[in-house]
């Protein structure tokens, strides 16, 4: 299977797709010249066709990547992820959909891209905390976090995760969470915009109360913005719309 480059209607921005009959094409695999070019990628059509061996082809040369779009690499496994990541060293902002990424992908991730700032990651069942301890670990100065639908995420690690990663600023998580992680986000160091659901037991009405109500006799510049359905079907819209050619 041949894949190709697309170019998008924004400059440097490309969509990878496979190989028509007939068709003028760049070799997403073999083509040194244009692959400097590549700042940022969007994978999503024909990815499913993708194998190890192709993720590290069309990879090797990625040297100025900084944004990546990345959807159903079904047949990919870590070690052609571990290869992707490891030629994309510059990657900054990564927009996952994809629910074959596990806590071992992430972890090569975080420990090969050192620049990342911003993480999307859309609907995995297959996360755990480990994912967020390996950004952590390797010292990852993630700026903004968006978590929609990982059910495997729970607020504990949100709290764990946020008293460690003292360049976060932005959480978006689409998730229930309970007053005891709201005070620990609001005393952080470093987190000023928070989006989440608030949990069902919470007594304050968290809708309109302000944050130092929430967490009395602390100083806090947290803003909150409560989620409800329409604004995660907005987030996750605007997400897929990256993936239309």
């Amino acid at each position: 299977m041949m894949f190709s480059f697309l170019k998008m209607a924004e400059d440097g921005w490309y969509a990878l797709k496979t190989k028509h009959e007939n068709e003028q094409f760049v070799n997403a695999e073999f083509d040194d010249a244009e692959k400097p070019k590549v700042r940022a990628l969007v994978i999503h059509h024909g990815a499913h066709r993708l194998s190890d061996l192709g993720m590290r082809n069309i990879s090797n040369g990625l040297v100025n990547l900084e944004y990546l779009v990345i959807r159903d690499t079904w047949n990919v496994t870590d070690e052609g992820y571990d290869h992707f990541f490891a030629n994309t060293k510059h990657l900054r902002t990564i927009n996952v959909g994809e629910r074959l990424f596990r806590d071992a992908t992430f972890a090569s991730m975080a420990a090969h891209c050192r620049n990342l700032q911003e993480v999307t990651i859309n609907h995995s069942n297959d996360l755990t905390q480990r994912a967020l301890d390996a950004f952590v670990d390797s010292g990852t100065p993630l700026v903004n976090l968006t978590l929609i639908d990982c059910d495997y995420i729970l607020y504990d690690a949100i709290e764990s995760f946020v008293a460690k990663c003292k360049t976060l600023k932005v959480l978006f998580y689409t998730g229930h969470l309970p007053l005891s992680t709201i005070q620990c986000i609001a005393t952080s160091s470093s987190v000023k915009y928070l989006f989440a659901y608030k949990s069902d037991a919470m007594e304050i009405d968290a809708n309109t109360a302000a944050i130092s109500d929430l967490v009395p006799h602390t100083e806090s510049t947290l803003h909150t913005t409560w989620l409800n359905d329409d604004i995660v079907r907005e987030a996750i819209v605007n997400a897929a719309e990256l993936c239309i050619e």
